[in-house]
C-alpha cells in the first residue's frame, strides 16, 4: 500500500470512532500552505478548508509558517 492508501485508512478510522464518540464534534487538520497535496487530501476526506493561520509553524520547522486550518465536522 501507499503512503496515501495508509493515510486514507487511518483517517477513515479516525472519523469513524469519532462518531462513536459523544464528546467529539469535530477534527481539525493543520496543514503547510504550500502543502497542495496534503491541502487536496484533507478536501478529497470531507474537510473543508476554513482560515489562513499566519506564522502558525517555526520557521525552522517548516518551508512555510503559514497554515491552512481544515475542519471536518462530526
Amino acid at each position: 500500500p501507499t503512503a496515501c492508501h495508509i493515510a486514507k485508512r487511518l483517517l477513515s478510522q479516525l472519523i469513524e470512532t469519532s462518531r462513536d464518540l459523544e464528546n467529539i464534534q469535530m477534527i481539525y487538520a493543520f496543514v503547510e500552505s504550500t502543502n497542495i497535496d496534503g491541502i487536496q487530501f484533507y478536501k478529497m476526506m470531507g474537510f473543508q478548508e476554513k482560515a489562513t493561520l499566519n506564522n502558525y509553524f517555526p520557521t525552522r520547522a517548516s518551508l512555510t509558517p503559514n497554515a491552512i486550518k481544515l475542519e471536518y465536522r462530526i
